[in-house]
């Protein structure tokens, strides 16, 4: 992505939340750096005074957040990720996670299996209420962890989507009919906050199995070894 020197003012742009997120986002790595004893506050002082903690620490983690802060919401097309289309999703009210992904039909949606990860956040999960959004598909080009993925996206704290969303997209697919979310037995991948701690993000994969005769959904940690194959999509905000 290339930054230019103006700001399009047709596009209305927030600048005061956009720096406040930039400035979450580079205070977070800062205060990592001090606390694992990389920083010491002598150290800090010298590289204020001369200037080598700009250029050293603040630049780089200034710029990977700027450019996290404006891929949030835009479709991607880079090395690992190709855009497919942005999907309109409505509000939902009083939406409970637990009664909707269990084993069995609901709403007209056949699940054959609920991952035992995914139950583990279900039981945690209280009722939610949800604004309309934007949700953004992706096709990854090639095989990868989350890692990158989350990356290229804009970053956890910018991309989450959450459970309302998802089975709104799959009510419309109830039975494995085609649609937005893939049938071929190949991941969607959708990444939702812990209900108890929305620092930590899962990967949640729901995929149509045609043995199971049902939608087979799971979750994973972001930090997990295990990647995903190419052609799979990725879902988010």
């Amino acid at each position: 992505m290339t930054m230019g020197s103006t700001i399009d003012h047709d596009q209305n742009v927030d600048v005061t939340g956009k720096v406040n997120q930039i400035a979450d986002l580079t205070r977070t790595p800062l205060k990592e750096l001090a606390d694992e004893g990389l920083l010491t506050a002598d150290q800090l002082q010298q590289a204020i005074e001369s200037g080598d903690l700009f250029q050293e620490v603040v630049k780089p983690l200034l710029l990977d957040a700027v450019t996290r802060v404006y891929s949030a919401g835009k479709m991607i097309d880079s090395a690992l990720l190709e855009g497919v289309k942005m999907i309109p999703l409505v509000p939902i009210a009083d939406f409970d996670p637990a009664k909707k992904f269990v084993k069995g039909t609901q709403d007209g949606v056949k699940i054959g299996w609920v991952g035992d990860n995914l139950k583990g956040i279900l039981k945690r999960h209280k009722k939610i209420s949800v604004s309309k959004a934007n949700l953004r598909c992706h096709k990854l080009k090639e095989p990868s962890v989350d890692g990158p993925i989350v990356k290229a996206l804009g970053g956890r704290e910018l991309i989450s989507t959450n459970f309302a969303h998802m089975w709104e997209m799959m009510k419309k697919q109830g039975n494995g009919e085609e649609g937005d979310l893939l049938v071929n037995g190949y991941a969607n991948i959708f990444y939702i906050p812990d209900p108890e701690d929305e620092a930590v993000i899962w990967a949640v994969r729901c995929s149509w199995n045609a043995v199971l005769g049902g939608w087979y959904v799971v979750a994973f940690s972001i930090t997990s070894p295990y990647g995903w194959f190419a052609d799979y999509r990725v879902f988010s905000r």
